[in-house]
């Protein structure tokens, strides 16, 4: 808004920004990238003021997370004296999270969305008993499976082994399950 008012003292002109004139949030929401099933993870809400810069305090913040199920939980935070709220996020089903921050105010409504993978990693380690084989040898080849973040044993899975020589070519290939400990 540009003003300009004509006083017995001479003209006053300047520029005001009407945004200013409205109470508006700034919603900021940071989360992982990626986490694992069934593991907690934190989100973290910040609520400033967009004029100011200042933490907006003791602010009920909803956070609703949806997975590729379609269910949906939420959950009501706090915000603390810096303005931030932290709230913990979990899913069982792999694949994509949407996650949502709401904040009410006497005009509406502000929010801030972000969306996470829900990934489920393992690592596979596969010894042999000899570095190098000999045409007709017998190879003895164990793998450990476990699963990330807690490592736990992979155990009742599916492990395909496949072997190559040094051109490429697949000289054995078989399917195995792990066992309780994750080995095949």
């Amino acid at each position: 808004l540009d003003y300009l008012i004509d006083t017995p003292d001479g003209t006053i002109k300047g520029h005001r920004s009407l945004f200013a004139l409205l109470p508006k949030l700034n919603v900021i929401m940071y989360t992982p990238k990626s986490i694992f099933p069934e593991q907690k993870s934190l989100a973290r809400v910040i609520l400033t003021n967009p004029v100011t810069d200042q933490p907006i305090a003791n602010t009920v913040v909803t956070v609703v997370l949806t997975d590729l199920d379609g269910d949906v939980r939420q959950e009501e935070v706090t915000t603390d004296d810096f303005g931030t709220a932290v709230v913990e996020l979990e899913s069982q089903v792999e694949g994509e999270l949407q996650v949502k921050a709401l904040v009410m105010t006497p005009d509406g409504e502000e929010s801030a969305d972000g969306v996470m993978q829900v990934v489920r990693e393992s690592r596979v380690l596969v010894t042999t008993d000899k570095p190098l084989y000999q045409p007709g040898q017998k190879m003895y080849i164990r793998a450990l499976a476990l699963q990330k973040p807690d490592l736990t044993p992979e155990a009742g899975q599916e492990l395909l082994f496949e072997v190559q020589d040094a051109k490429g070519n697949k000289v054995f290939k078989q399917a195995v399950q792990t066992n309780d400990f994750g080995v095949a």
